[in-house]
């Protein structure tokens, strides 16, 4: 199976007309806060990412509020991304719609239209 880059999978998804804004990084700790680290090719992977894109006439927030990119927050169920993340994604843009792609049963949300082959 071919690898691919975080470049060669926007591709489709911007041919869906949306567009990339930013990423955001969950550092995955152990409870008591510890980087906790996980299998890995090459390096032992503690983190994730969550790529932001928006779609037509998206609105962030503009007042001067910054939500910051990185969440340290402990690993749950496998795959279950923390609260913090879904909190700083509707901070960013309040109101707005949600959509979760490769969503698993423990990541369904209200307000958030999830799509994966684990639901």
């Amino acid at each position: 199976m071919k690898k691919l880059g975080y470049t060669q999978v926007f591709i489709p998804i911007q041919q869906l007309l949306f567009r990339y804004v930013d990423e955001f990084i969950w550092t995955k700790t152990t409870l008591d806060g510890q980087v906790r680290s996980g299998n890995g090719h090459a390096t032992r992977h503690a983190f994730e990412k969550a790529f932001i894109f928006g779609i037509g006439n998206y609105k962030i927030r503009k007042d001067g509020y910054k939500v910051p990119n990185v969440v340290a927050a402990p690993i749950r169920n496998a795959s279950q991304k923390p609260d913090e993340q879904y909190a700083l994604a509707e901070s960013l843009c309040p109101g707005g719609f949600m959509i979760e792609i490769f969503a698993r049963n423990h990541n369904l949300r209200d307000g958030i239209v999830s799509v994966g082959n684990q639901i």
